[in-house]
């Protein structure tokens, strides 16, 4: 992933440990906000409705148009899972994740990051993500998340989960390819290198670069992917897309430090195409309100 990338993310990592670790600090504000927002939740009497909407998760299919893409990779079908937390309430959430997955028809399938919520809940979430990876029956790439840890690396490829930290890998169908590149966290450990992430990939000008494809846990990465030249499209999380939001879909918080225009759905940062899924799973409390959980199928098109 680099070194210097690497060392400003375990610079962080080792920053989070211990009793008085951030992680440790963030885990109480946490629990008191959650405490509290499951209170409200309760005496409003909408538990029940926010747990039905953890689980029911949309299965999303568009289409994604992409200039010089080769023909080989007309129809290709991408399957985007993204913020899966599993280590809160997976006796709701691994069932509905693997139902989802029975409907979905897809040639490769991608994760944006976030396995777990806290790292004491690891064991728990991968065991639940074990199962949904087995049901996964394609290759299967991905990108560490704020949440995660490289303490997980080990855990999460032996699943048959590929992850790309600040490195990409060609996509082949027939004669033709494709490459699909991922950045390390670039929201709160800022580990992201994307010049690293490229360096086999071909360059040129525009007209004759490899159609390249980047995984982001983030979307504040889309002007720097744009700053590039080099990215197509461009795939990532980590807002879920407000999880509580007012009627209509209004996110009431966000935790992104990027344009409210790209919390959820198809966005543009200059010539990249980007898209932020509104997650899977939840952060904190396992409710949601006028935002359904998603994973989504973007089928790839000449034009």
């Amino acid at each position: 992933m680099g070194q210097d990338a690497y060392h400003r993310r375990m610079a962080v990592e080792e920053g989070l440990s211990g009793p008085h670790g951030r992680q440790v600090a963030l885990a109480r504000r946490s629990r008191k906000l959650h405490q509290l927002i499951n209170f409200l939740i309760r005496v409003a009497g909408l538990r029940a409705r926010g747990r039905h909407n953890f689980q029911n998760i949309e299965l999303v299919t568009r289409e994604l148009k992409i200039p010089r893409l080769p023909t080989e990779f007309d129809g290709f079908r991408l399957l985007h899972m993204a913020d899966l937390h599993l280590d809160l309430c997976p006796e709701l959430l691994t069932p509905a994740v693997l139902r989802t997955l029975e409907q979905a028809d897809f040639d490769l399938c991608i994760n944006t990051g976030d396995f777990v919520l806290w790292h004491k809940g690891w064991p728990l979430a991968l065991a639940e993500f074990t199962r949904i990876a087995e049901a996964i029956h394609s290759p299967h790439f991905g990108v560490l998340g704020n949440h995660d840890s490289v303490a997980h690396v080990a855990d999460l490829e032996a699943t048959g989960l590929h992850l790309l930290m600040n490195e990409a890998t060609p996509i082949r169908r027939g004669d033709a390819e494709i490459w699909l590149a991922g950045v390390d966290d670039p929201h709160y450990f800022k580990s992201c290198d994307l010049e690293h992430a490229l360096v086999k990939v071909p360059g040129g000008d525009v007209a004759s670069r490899a159609v390249t494809l980047l995984l982001a846990h983030a979307p504040v990465y889309g002007d720097e992917a744009a700053a590039s030249g080099r990215v197509d499209a461009m795939f990532c999380g980590h807002t879920h897309g407000g999880q509580l939001c007012l009627p209509g879909g209004a996110p009431i918080v966000t935790h992104s430090d990027g344009a409210r225009d790209r919390v959820k759905g198809p966005w543009r940062a200059g010539a990249v195409q980007g898209y932020t899924s509104r997650g899977i799973g939840c952060s904190g409390v396992a409710a949601r309100f006028n935002c359904r959980p998603e994973i989504t199928c973007h089928i790839l098109r000449k034009g």
